[in-house]
């Protein structure tokens, strides 16, 4: 999952700027084996861990 996260990711015009600006990051993403989240913005693709605070 691809989480779109931020104030840089309010409107839908922004929302689509974020997806825009990491697509390539997003598509390195899809041969890795899942369940996996991911926090995107404008400057950054970060991985969340699922393992609990």
């Amino acid at each position: 999952m691809i989480a779109l996260a931020g104030a840089d990711a309010v409107t839908k015009f922004d929302q689509l700027e974020v997806v825009m600006c990491r697509w390539r990051d997003i598509q390195r993403r899809l041969d890795e084996p899942g369940p996996f989240i991911y926090q995107a913005s404008r400057t950054r693709l970060t991985l969340v861990s699922l393992d609990g605070p």
